[in-house]
């Protein structure tokens, strides 16, 4: 399903404008990932650890978390079931949203505010509590932080880079 979904939008969108007028004007690099490790080192670093964070956090959220709750802290697994899903419902709402706020106040403030370290601490004493309520709202925020993130960095990295290697 989702191979269609990619080869529809492939076939059927239109490439952007920017994007045409490169084309036209020069030809694509003849070695683009060898040229983009040359020429754009720390933008290559920012983009690679931002998804080591993000990746991180999702499967530690998505798979120690609930493994903590039932072996740690005694929670049934529906418990944890509904914590989590509770958790990814906030972040599928947050991720649109925060792509359209990144459309105005910006990708980069907007990525630079979602600073998952200082949640951590915060999110693992309300875990701690054992309280589901609690877990869910810890989880919540989490998720929240994470959809501001995911919303606008998908843009924020291809504007790094020049259009002829994106």
């Amino acid at each position: 399903m989702l191979v269609g979904v990619g080869l529809y939008v492939r076939i059927r969108v239109a490439e952007t404008p920017v994007f045409g007028r490169a084309m036209e004007e020069q030809s694509a690099p003849r070695e683009p990932i060898l040229g983009v490790v040359r020429r754009y080192p720390k933008e290559l670093a920012l983009t690679t650890g931002t998804m080591v964070v993000l990746f991180g956090t999702f499967y530690i959220f998505s798979t120690f978390a609930p493994s903590y709750e039932t072996t740690q802290l005694g929670l049934g697994t529906s418990t944890t079931l509904y914590t989590t899903m509770t958790a990814v419902i906030f972040m599928g709402l947050t991720i649109p949203l925060s792509a359209a706020i990144s459309d105005r106040v910006g990708r980069r403030n907007l990525c630079l505010a979602a600073l998952f370290g200082l949640w951590a601490f915060p999110m693992f004493w309300l875990v701690d509590t054992g309280n589901p309520l609690l877990i869910i709202l810890s989880f919540a925020v989490l998720m929240l932080i994470y959809g501001m993130m995911s919303g606008p960095v998908a843009a924020f990295f291809s504007e790094l880079f020049e259009t002829r290697v994106r």
